[in-house]
């Protein structure tokens, strides 16, 4: 018997052999394979250029020349969207930090560094106008215990007015109209003669008691973990109906919940809505 080696591939017979069997057996694996569908082949033949929209045949994409290694991709479109109006005023931002716009949540709703100096111009000159009056016209009043009661009487409501008229003009035209409506919701909506309402929702309408349209008491207790209690209550003027404003009306209004807003704050250090009149002199 001859032995097994190289020799035995020369054979023709052996060659014409492997041949027809590589065929059947390529056949036969071919047929094991179930049809894809229309949609399957499109989905494996075509994929989507996210550039430009349109769709690009595996072959044509194959001849594109490969982006450079220092390019920047374009961003893919999941990473856009648009907010419904109705959604805006679910996001939260701390628009004023203390008596201050704070400029760093500005710029996460897209304002430029232009228009948060602008609208920090705006803000900065009214609380100052506010602070200059409140402190004109605060009183201290009597109070039969160991704190201090503080009144704020209401502004003239042309005055009021005029200047909630005046920052609604202002921050549409810095923020324009897509921004605007966060804006105002933010910063400015609330009392004024003309817009009765309690929503609490304008940082700069609670930190004015409704730009000076309505009074304000202020009532400052010592607690008893050595911090310093101060309450607010905001009411219109229409509620005195001739009555004093005491530490007996600061009672009442309190307990009665019966006003247009109220704030308790304990802290060791004076809120920023009273450093202007505190400490008193």
């Amino acid at each position: 018997m001859p032995a097994f080696g190289f020799s035995t591939f020369r054979n023709p017979g052996v060659i014409i052999f492997a041949l027809v069997s590589g065929i059947v057996c390529g056949r036969l694996l071919h047929a094991s394979i179930p049809d894809r569908t229309p949609v399957e082949n499109q989905h494996e033949n075509a994929r989507v250029n996210s550039a430009s929209g349109q769709w690009v045949s595996s072959a044509s994409k194959g001849r594109q020349r490969p982006p450079e290694r220092n390019a920047i991709l374009p961003p893919d479109p999941a990473d856009y969207f648009i907010v419904p109006p109705a959604a805006l005023r679910r996001i939260r931002v701390e628009l004023m930090d203390g008596i201050s716009l704070n400029p760093k949540e500005c710029e996460l709703l897209g304002l430029e560094e232009k228009q948060i100096q602008e609208l920090k111009l705006v803000i900065d000159s009214a609380v100052l106008r506010w602070q200059e009056r409140e402190k004109a016209t605060m009183k201290i009043l009597p109070s039969s215990g160991p704190h201090t009661l503080l009144h704020i009487p209401h502004a003239d409501p042309i005055i009021a007015e005029k200047e909630w008229q005046d920052l609604k003009t202002s921050i549409l035209r810095i923020a324009g109209p897509e921004l605007e409506p966060l804006l105002r919701y933010r910063l400015t909506d609330g009392y004024s003669p003309s817009y009765k309402s309690n929503a609490g929702t304008g940082l700069l309408n609670v930190l004015t008691a409704g730009y000076g349209t309505l009074d304000r008491l202020v009532k400052i207790s010592s607690s008893a973990n050595g911090t310093t209690v101060y309450e607010t209550i905001d009411f219109q003027p229409t509620r005195l109906k001739g009555a004093a404003v005491d530490e007996a009306f600061f009672n009442q209004l309190k307990d009665s919940g019966s006003h247009e807003g109220s704030q308790s704050i304990n802290s060791h250090k004076i809120p920023d809505s009273l450093l202007h009149l505190l400490p008193l002199k």
